[in-house]
């Protein structure tokens, strides 16, 4: 329970202010866990921490470049 409670502490510091360009690094952290807990619990070795804040950096490049296409295209192509 005191998992439940700590998540969700979590969730609520990560919404709190969003934006666009926040910092995901407490949401992150607590999906990590989150994670780590259940794999722990069924008997998986897997450390899927690392898998989600390098997820979570992909997701931020991605979208900038989506956006600085777009803009490109809007600017710069007839």
């Amino acid at each position: 329970m005191r998992l439940i409670s700590f998540f969700l502490q979590k969730l609520a510091q990560a919404f709190s202010g969003w934006s666009f360009r926040c910092n995901h690094g407490v949401l992150t952290n607590a999906i990590g866990i989150l994670f780590e807990y259940i794999f722990h619990k069924i008997r998986l070795d897997i450390s899927f921490y690392g898998i989600v804040i390098i997820a979570n950096y992909l997701t931020d490049i991605a979208a900038f470049h989506v956006l600085l296409k777009l803009i490109i295209r809007s600017f710069f192509v007839d």
